[in-house]
């Protein structure tokens, strides 16, 4: 009978408990207040009583809201933490209502979901701001109690704190675990030190779950804040640690490069970052895995996602990689010195699929590349099982430079089963309608610690590229070269071994980036030496550049080295008037030597001549006579020559 009475009392007393666990505190609508005030507050047995109730017509407080309790903030009263910290279990905050440290210096937190004694776990708390929570200049900062076990935060109002963290709860109630729901826009203020992070005090039991809601942005807006707390040690006292990005982390305030900055991961334990469809990272000046180790963090960019790393200059990450899936991209920042930009990328957590960009070019100019990697083709290979067994996805906002060089990076599980790297290894890239081949070095063993590495460049064009071993065109380009005649420029190469070839198409362009087929040359197909020639008449002014596509009976083809072609008169040469009615002025180099001059019209045909001696700085040309219409004028001298347009 005694023990049957402790029971009912032992009862009772965890109900009682659990009933004031449930209590509300209310400000009273009268304009809020300071939050360690009495007369600031009223109670009610639920969240939903005080929601009913007329402000003014709950019990009149005797305590200040703390850990246990529920706390509801009305539509327009303002309560200041002033100079404590404080807690309570969840939060409700009005539309026009405010919850802020009132400006002081001093750290000021908010703990929620403490629980304790007499509450029934899982316990679930919420923060709801509808209201106003901080501000930028606040010194609140949000932290999770040691018994949480989910925290949703969510609202239609403003969140300005100072960081957002789980505190741990390593013997606790709630066992290690918690997962924490965050479905409202919010900007974090921490300076010099981690503003998010799911780790504070780390145990081996801990397994905390953030997910970030759609749509949904939590920005940290300071230049020197960071994500994810890495400055708490290392070792083997860490648990699992998850990061679910349905919106954006935008991180791109940071303009810090140091190591432990936007890095991820502890020695111990295990940091996933899961970029879901949908979701967003924005990175800042620096984007790292760990700040004294390869560690153990793991990001995932999953199908229809993106981390935009342009503002990247530092990426340093888990074994080099992130891991990409279907058509989850991630996207930098190439600059014109010719430095080179990783792309660590996977195509799965074993694989090693890394690429690296650099791009020169005399202007020194930058463009954005996107890319991700998967292990099918979306159009076939000549010789599948000659190729590894990647496929790099890439495309560019701005144009690439006329020779950026690609590195592409495997290891050798990733293989086809007759790749041969020590063999004649090509990049393969899709121009729309087959694959062409650019000729490729390879160093590397073949391992994760040193992947094989293909090296190829004169690349200028962007979309699917892969890795094979396979020749498909075996013509040796010999020689190829370009001079100036007096009928124009005149390209000259020569080659042996044509088998299969079809032929070669002569490609010009003005920029170096931008290439036009300008003629077609049918291959003879001996295996002897074989010499060709194409003169191009047209207009030339400035510089050019020229390249051969050799292209094979199926299709695939392979580019030749770029020759460049400079016009020198261009800068001395000067025509006037233009239109002209009678005489044409023409101011020439006066050390050019003899010059010819050639009036041709719009059909081609040359309709003047003249000849003008050696040391002429001025002649003019009679054109009365020529019916009204556009013509070109050829200068020729023995090296040169420049074609210049005018209306009569």
């Amino acid at each position: 009978m005694i023990k049957f009475f402790t029971f009912l009392i032992a009862c009772n007393f965890a109900f009682m408990l659990q009933a004031k666990a449930q209590v509300v505190y209310a400000t009273k609508a009268n304009g809020g207040g300071a939050w360690s005030a009495t007369a600031t507050w009223e109670t009610f047995s639920s969240f939903a009583a005080a929601l009913a109730a007329s402000p003014g017509t709950g019990t009149a407080a005797t305590t200040v809201p703390s850990g246990t309790h529920n706390v509801l903030i009305r539509s327009n009263d303002v309560v200041t933490m002033a100079d404590a910290n404080r807690g309570c279990k969840g939060i409700i905050i009005q539309a026009g209502a405010k919850l802020w440290g009132s400006g002081n210096t001093a750290d000021r937190r908010l703990q929620i979901g403490q629980g304790g004694t007499g509450f029934t776990y899982p316990l679930v708390d919420t923060v709801q701001v509808d209201g106003t929570l901080g501000g930028a200049n606040d010194p609140m900062f949000i932290e999770t109690g040691i018994n949480a076990q989910q925290v949703k935060i969510y609202g239609n109002g403003s969140i300005d704190v100072k960081r957002l963290r789980i505190i741990g709860a390593s013997g606790s109630a709630s066992g290690g675990a918690l997962t924490m729901d965050i479905d409202i826009n919010m900007n974090l203020w921490q300076a010099a030190n981690y503003a998010f992070s799911a780790v504070y005090n780390p145990a081996a039991t801990d397994n905390y779950t953030v997910n970030i809601g759609a749509s949904k942005t939590i920005a940290i807006r300071t230049a020197d804040g960071y994500f994810h707390n890495n400055a708490i040690g290392s070792g083997s006292g860490f648990g699992n640690y998850t990061y679910n990005i349905n919106g954006t982390i935008d991180l791109s305030a940071s303009a810090q490069t140091l190591t432990n900055l936007t890095a991820f991961s502890p020695t111990g334990g295990t940091v996933n970052v899961n970029v879901k469809s949908g979701g967003l990272i924005k990175t800042g000046a620096a984007f790292n895995s760990s700040p004294v180790a390869p560690g153990v963090a793991n990001l995932t960019i999953e199908n229809n996602a993106l981390v935009d790393a342009t503002l990247a200059t530092v990426m340093n990450f888990n074994n080099n990689k992130f891991v990409v899936q279907g058509s989850g991209l991630l996207r930098r920042t190439v600059l014109g010195d010719g430095s080179r930009s990783l792309f660590p990328v996977a195509n799965s957590g074993a694989g090693l699929s890394n690429a690296q960009i650099s791009r020169l070019n005399t202007s020194g100019t930058i463009a954005v590349y996107s890319l991700n990697v998967k292990s099918t083709f979306d159009n076939p290979p000549v010789a599948p099982a000659e190729c590894v067994t990647r496929q790099w996805n890439f495309s560019i906002t701005g144009s690439p430079s006329a020779n950026d060089t690609m590195r592409l990076s495997w290891i050798t599980a990733d293989q086809g089963g007759s790749f041969n790297p020590a063999g004649t290894v090509s990049i393969m890239h899709w121009t729309g309608a087959a694959w062409e081949y650019f000729p490729a070095t390879v160093t590397g063993t073949g391992t994760a610690a040193d992947p094989y590495v293909a090296r190829a460049t004169q690349i200028s064009s962007y979309s699917p590229f892969g890795v094979t071993s396979y020749a498909p065109t075996p013509v040796s380009l010999v020689a190829f070269n370009a001079v100036y005649n007096r009928q124009g420029i005149t390209l000259n190469w020569t080659t042996e071994n044509e088998v299969n070839l079809k032929q070669y198409v002569v490609e010009k362009s003005f920029d170096g980036r931008n290439y036009t087929a300008i003629a077609q040359v049918a291959a003879r197909n001996t295996t002897t030496i074989n010499q060709y020639q194409h003169a191009d008449n047209a207009f030339l002014s400035g510089t050019a550049y020229y390249r051969l596509k050799m292209t094979d009976n199926d299709g695939t083809a392979k580019y030749s080295h770029v020759v460049t072609v400079n016009a020198k008169l261009s800068g001395s040469i000067k025509i006037y008037p233009n239109p002209v009615a009678d005489f044409l002025n023409v101011q020439l180099p006066a050390s050019a030597g003899k010059i010819s001059l050639q009036v041709i019209d719009a059909a081609g045909k040359l309709v003047q001549q003249s000849t003008v001696p050696a040391n002429t700085a001025y002649t003019f040309l009679p054109v009365s006579t020529l019916v009204k219409g556009n013509y070109r004028l050829l200068v020729i001298t023995a090296n040169e020559r420049l074609c210049i347009p005018f209306v009569k």
